[in-house]
């Protein structure tokens, strides 16, 4: 069982590493159309940032909404910016008033960079169960607990 576990994170690292080392871009290509589907929305249009002070805007939308955005912070009032690392909508608004692009503002967990260095870590080959070195000491068994039943609340309740 084992084998067939190391055989399957094997194929995957593989894959992931490959589907990666293929893409050009320097933010995952989801993070990418996340973002792109609210700059292209018609509801991002109803967003407009306001400049407060140095690094404060005031973002308010449809129906009275407004959010506080801190750019340098990556911070914004709906939290959905610290929550996922990803800029929402209000943060959007506020980078395209100072011409600054949105992926520039993702988390560096959803870069390429460091998704290639989670997986350049591979697996290494192991051999098959009968190159395995054969030992003197007595098999290990399951313990006892594990091949038992658990204790019932029925038994528990009678004791008490």
């Amino acid at each position: 069982m084992l084998e067939s576990i190391g055989l399957i994170l094997m194929e995957t690292i593989k894959k992931k590493r490959t589907a990666m080392m293929r893409y050009n871009g320097v933010v995952c290509l989801k993070v990418v159309k996340a973002i792109q589907k609210h700059v292209g929305s018609e509801y991002a249009k109803g967003w407009v940032p306001r400049w407060c002070s140095n690094d404060d805007f005031e973002v308010a939308g449809p129906n009275g909404v407004q959010y506080k955005v801190n750019i340098p912070n990556r911070y914004c009032g709906c939290r959905k910016w610290e929550i996922s690392g990803i800029p929402c909508i209000h943060a959007i608004a506020a980078l395209g008033f100072n011409n600054l692009e949105p992926l520039g503002y993702v988390n560096d967990y959803y870069k390429v960079e460091t998704y290639m260095k989670i997986y350049e870590n591979t697996m290494g080959p192991i051999n098959g169960k009968d190159m395995w070195p054969s030992t003197n000491n007595v098999p290990l068994l399951p313990s006892r607990a594990a091949n038992e039943p658990s204790c019932s609340r029925a038994r528990l309740d009678s004791a008490r």
